[in-house]
């Protein structure tokens, strides 16, 4: 295995510091730089969690001192988005390790099996490594999200989101425009409404020219569309793809000719 560009931080739950020192150089003989902490009392575990980092927790069931159970109903209320995995004595009964499965343990592991405990702690470590940086995406992309909101509703440009043919979002610009006395009367209206129906294939089709185009895909068109009042403008349409609230939807800025 390659090593680890920076050691990660493990908990141990186990009464035995000898057990915990041979877990962590265990997993070091595998590659992983590890460090780790032991504690087999829930508030010192409380107490560690709350003042620790931790990637990993490693629960040492074959310890004569940890009730599986109540370390996994102690593991569940502390709410940690940090993956656990059972060591567990080889004759412990499957059905109390099925339980802790349900009860929020990713894996278990035989006390003594260390090439499969190696690939197991691996492999949640890579799984929460994707997680935290997934996690880190979707706020960045929330950020942008809010951020394009604020850029419209400013913009002198008429905007609006569409999500399946419906607004979902307009700026004052676009209220303004189509004569609509506030922007939530645009709330779910048909995007189609506010074209002259001579056109709607028109627009179906520079649409449909966006699907195949793909996640960026960007057009216009030249079209005629309906005010509130039922009053005609020749305008031009421009459509992106874009994201709201993380659903993929349209973009769309009309300029008035």
């Amino acid at each position: 295995m390659e090593p680890l560009s920076a050691p990660v931080n493990l908990l141990i739950l186990t009464s035995r510091e000898d057990a915990a020192e041979s877990i962590i150089t265990t997993l070091r003989n595998g590659g992983l730089a590890v460090r780790g902490m032991h504690a087999d009392d829930p508030q010192q575990i409380e107490d560690l969690t709350s003042s620790h980092a931790f990637e990993l927790i490693l629960c040492c069931e074959f310890d004569e001192r940890i009730d599986l159970d109540s370390m996994m109903t102690l593991y569940g209320e502390l709410e940690l988005d940090v993956p656990l995995i059972i060591i567990a004595d080889p004759q412990t009964d499957s059905r109390a390790l099925i339980g802790a499965m349900r009860n929020g343990a990713r894996d278990l592991a035989e006390q003594g099996d260390s090439e499969h405990l190696q690939l197991v702690v691996a492999r949640e470590l890579a799984d929460l490594k994707q997680r935290r940086i997934a996690k880190r995406l979707r706020a960045r992309l929330q950020d942008c999200e809010e951020r394009a909101r604020r850029a419209m509703n400013d913009s002198g440009e008429a905007a609006a989101f569409v999500q399946e043919g419906m607004h979902v979002q307009v700026n004052p610009a676009y209220q303004r425009l189509f004569r609509f006395s506030s922007e939530e009367e645009l709330d779910g209206y048909p995007l189609l409404d506010l074209i002259d129906p001579e056109q709607h294939d028109d627009l179906r089709q520079c649409m449909r020219r966006l699907d195949q185009i793909g996640e960026n895909g960007t057009g216009k068109i030249a079209i005629r569309c309906v005010r509130a009042d039922t009053s005609r403008f020749e305008a031009r349409i421009d459509l992106a793809r874009s994201r709201l609230d993380g659903e993929p939807c349209l973009r769309i800025k009309i300029t008035e000719k």
